[in-house]
């Protein structure tokens, strides 16, 4: 069995406010894709409630780094009370919003053996532990310091992202 190793998180952004879910979206996404991750959504879910929507969005991206080893960031964004807005720019134009209650939260994993190469075949099972306290040291280190870097990038991207709508 891989050995998944929590490096970040859950680290969460609360916003409560106008923005732009599209727009939004797209950006994670994008992010994601431009750091070579293999995005996967795993649950979108868009209930109507009594004071509006009730939003659910789970992406899983994973970004090999050799045969050994996988980058792992989970992406999960909540949002209660979701609703269309029209909102009018400084400059007179009229601009369809959404406004709601939001939770994003991020976590990233750094994942080890990720084929099972290693806890299938017995000799390699016995020299792993071996393999990862003294030889993969080093390199694990490093993996792990671009896990929690990258998740702290993207995590700042979100909040500059969120912080440019309160001054439209």
């Amino acid at each position: 069995m891989s050995n998944n190793l929590p490096v970040l998180g859950p680290e969460r952004v609360d916003y409560n406010g106008e923005f732009n879910f599209d727009e939004l979206y797209r950006h994670i996404y994008d992010w994601l894709k431009w750091r070579k991750y293999d995005v996967k959504e795993k649950k979108y879910k868009d209930k109507v409630k009594a004071l509006g929507r009730e939003i659910e969005v789970k992406w899983s991206a994973v970004r090999d780094v050799d045969e050994y080893t996988q980058l792992q960031l989970e992406v999960e964004v909540k949002i209660e009370d979701f609703v269309d807005v029209e909102k009018t720019t400084k400059t007179g134009e009229r601009v369809k919003m959404n406004a709601g209650n939001m939770k994003i939260s991020v976590n990233g994993n750094l994942v080890l053996d990720k084929d099972d190469v290693w806890e299938y075949n017995l000799p390699l099972k016995f020299l792993r532990r071996f393999y990862d306290t003294y030889i993969y040291k080093g390199l694990r280190e490093k993996f792990e310091n671009r896990v929690w870097s990258e998740g702290w990038d993207l995590i700042n991207e979100i909040k500059a992202l969120l912080h440019l709508y309160a001054y439209k």
